[in-house]
């Protein structure tokens, strides 16, 4: 019949022509996947406003504008924070291509600022030496907090596959962190801004609540499991979210802290 001749057909020409296309096939896509990385590269060196190389003959100003794209770099991981968190506790999944964006600038922002403070610290006065020494820190704190809100698109994910989804009651705690944690970013944001130590012992009690708050919000989740309120199979998911929550605090705390340590530990 003609469909056995046109399956016949089709063997024959996989068995021939398929082994003489893969030589080509390596290259073209090691030449697409050049392409996307150099794209997301190009897309990723337009979120650089307040650096540049030839600051480095100005060293004091290369400082200001250091901190200028440090509070940049800031707000971008506030606003990844909030996307994240809506994110695995609402399953809104309007913002997950802005997630992956952000989380790439924020990426490149972290290595930016840091070869640029590299070549920066050799020529600084001993006073902004202080400034420089700390603000290595506090890029690592951002990014890390950047890493975070990335990863409540991936445990979100996890979740939609498993089909879970957090119970009112766990949203409604959810969100009693979510509050303190978000005024904690304005707060450290302010105080690196400023360098007014007068928020400090503010953030403190903040970060201290978020500690309390993440371990009743434990037992209450198993309260909830004991009582049949909430399915067990969102224990683990739960638990990492708390988690990073409460790593969400500490480094906003360390932040803030820099301005009186250069390792943004709290005296």
């Amino acid at each position: 019949s003609f469909e056995f001749a046109a399956a016949i057909f089709l063997v024959i020409y996989n068995l021939i022509f398929m082994p003489l296309l893969i030589p080509f096939l390596k290259p073209s896509i090691k030449l697409a996947e050049k392409f996307i990385k150099d794209k997301k590269e190009e897309n990723a060196k337009k979120v650089i406003k307040y650096i540049d190389i030839h600051l480095l003959k100005s060293p004091n100003i290369a400082v200001m504008q250091t901190k200028k794209e440090i509070i940049h770099m800031f707000e971008l991981s506030k606003i990844n924070y909030i996307n994240g968190y809506d994110r695995i506790v609402n399953q809104n999944t309007e913002k997950d291509n802005e997630i992956i964006l952000l989380e790439d600038q924020i990426d490149y922002l972290n290595k930016a600022i840091t070869d640029f403070l590299i070549q920066l610290s050799n020529n600084v006065s001993d006073r902004d030496s202080k400034k420089v020494g700390s603000y290595f820190h506090v890029i690592n704190d951002i990014e890390r907090i950047g890493d975070h809100a990335y990863n409540f698109l991936e445990v979100s994910k996890n979740m939609a596959e498993d089909d879970l989804k957090f119970t009112t009651k766990a949203k409604n705690e959810l969100d009693q962190v979510n509050k303190i944690i978000i005024e904690m970013f304005d707060i450290s944001i302010d105080i690196f801004t400023k360098h007014d130590q007068s928020e400090l012992e503010r953030l403190h009690f903040l970060e201290e609540e978020t500690d309390r708050l993440t371990k009743e919000l434990a037992k209450n989740h198993y309260t909830r499991i004991t009582n049949d309120e909430c399915t067990p199979e969102l224990t683990s998911f739960y638990s990492e979210l708390i988690t990073e929550l409460e790593r969400v605090a500490d480094h906003l705390t360390n932040v803030g802290y820099s301005i009186v340590d250069p390792t943004g530990d709290e005296i």
